[in-house]
């Protein structure tokens, strides 16, 4: 798997950490949170991460100049998820249960084949 981890994620790894950030994707990916400048305690997120966790997004995204930072939508990161749960020891049964995807798919994302390359036999529309 992959060691570099997408643009999209990384604003969660940088301001979380990874175990954090994999646990905050799993939980929240998908969704659109509103990220307070004061979380407080009925916020879900801040919940998960504390207050701080939500003002180290909140900065990271400010940092890459997010126009509206106190609404984001969570990625749901389902192939750098693979690579991290493997990386933490669950076999493939158990990642596919737990990203509720098929044990195909989870097996070429962490076997490096990414997405089906198609009928090799066809020609290239376009040649370089």
């Amino acid at each position: 798997m992959n060691e570099r981890i997408p643009a999209h994620i990384d604003i969660y790894v940088r301001a979380l950490g990874r175990e954090q950030a994999l646990a905050f994707i799993l939980k929240f990916g998908g969704t659109l949170l509103y990220l307070s400048d004061s979380p407080g305690k009925a916020s879900s997120a801040a919940q998960m991460v504390g207050a701080a966790g939500v003002r180290a997004i909140k900065d990271e995204l400010r940092r890459r100049n997010f126009v509206n930072d106190q609404r984001v939508k969570v990625p749901v990161a389902n192939k750098w998820a693979a690579g991290e749960l493997a990386r933490n020891g669950l076999n493939k049964s158990e990642i596919a249960r737990m990203l509720r995807t098929d044990i195909a798919t989870v097996r070429r994302w962490i076997n490096g084949g990414g997405w089906k390359k198609g009928n090799v036999d066809q020609l290239a529309l376009f040649e370089d």
